[in-house]
């Protein structure tokens, strides 16, 4: 499971969670472990798994926002590319 929500870097939101812990079941590590806040470990994580997915995007919001691109990639077999 995966958030459908925009989300970015210095958020505080439970959607938070559920992006953390979607991050760590695809093997993305969160030292401190899901928590509600957006901050540098989610941001890591985050960046890394846009990067290995092919994610696309401003070079400035990877791994710092979590928006249409990355959920269309959540839904869609890492195989398939998605359209930026």
């Amino acid at each position: 499971m995966y958030p459908t929500k925009n989300l970015s870097y210095g958020m505080t939101d439970p959607q938070v969670k559920v992006l953390q812990q979607f991050l760590i079941s695809q093997g993305y590590p969160i030292p401190s472990g899901p928590t509600t806040y957006f901050g540098n470990e989610t941001k890591a994580a985050l960046l890394a798994w846009q990067q290995k997915n092919q994610v696309g995007g401003p070079v400035g919001d990877l791994g710092s926002n979590w928006g249409p691109l990355s959920i269309a990639r959540a839904q869609t077999p890492a195989s398939t590319p998605v359209a930026p």
